[in-house]
């Protein structure tokens, strides 16, 4: 989701991403609080007519208003006057995870294995943002057609698969639709595609040339993939 979608303004956003579902909102601060989206009590999705209390950075239930606070801890049950009950309650926490603001997206770090207390053992590369920041990149621009649901492993099994970009990518589309110019012009104006996948710490420079800053770290948890396009005709 990108990052100016998610406001501080005491609003909850919904998302279903990578298998599971997030409530994601800010606080008071600007800070990027992404949850399980399923309040603990009776399982009510809290990116579904949740409430943010912005002046205790805290999340309100739809259904019962029990509230939590940022990192997930029961705070309040407005029906049990007695707070020391409500600290004594077994509510087991709302799963928090890592999150953050990078290049104009709201990032999240998932993994299927690892407990809430669990960091990352990498991070985003702090390139991307210094470039952006100095001007070398710039975000093109944003136009929605609407949402196609995908994996991370789409991506990952595609870049290996360069067959297919010579039968799939090879034509060209009228602009911001995916509806394709008609076949007598493609046969004019093709589109060539020269591909390369390379892991991370696996860069060969006889092969693919010295490695500039702008690719980053030799990291494992990367992967790069070249595309040199060209137009043919």
């Amino acid at each position: 989701v990108d990052s100016d979608e998610v406001k501080a303004d005491g609003k909850v956003t919904y998302i279903r991403a990578i298998g599971q579902n997030f409530a994601i909102w800010r606080t008071k601060e600007g800070e990027p609080i992404v949850m399980n989206a399923y309040c603990p009590h009776m399982g009510a999705n809290l990116g579904v007519g949740g409430k943010v209390l912005l002046k205790d950075d805290c999340i309100k239930c739809p259904f019962h208003e029990w509230t939590f606070d940022k990192n997930g801890n029961l705070v309040d049950i407005p029906y049990i006057k007695d707070k020391q009950k409500v600290e004594r309650m077994k509510c087991k926490p709302i799963t928090k995870y890592i999150a953050k603001d990078f290049a104009g997206l709201l990032c999240v770090y998932f993994h299927a294995d690892h407990t809430q207390e669990d960091e990352p053992d990498f991070d985003l590369p702090a390139f991307v943002s210094e470039e952006l920041r100095a001007k070398q990149w710039h975000c093109h621009q944003k136009t929605t057609l609407g949402c196609l649901p995908l994996s991370p492993v789409d991506w990952v099994d595609q870049s290996g698969d360069h067959g297919h970009f010579a039968t799939l990518h090879s034509h060209f589309l009228v602009p911001y639709t995916r509806y394709p110019f008609p076949q007598w012009f493609n046969k004019l104006i093709g589109i060539s595609h020269e591909c390369t996948t390379i892991i991370g710490d696996k860069w060969n420079e006889k092969l693919h040339g010295p490695k500039t800053p702008y690719y980053g770290h030799d990291c494992k948890h990367y992967i790069y993939f070249l595309d040199k396009a060209g137009i043919i005709w």
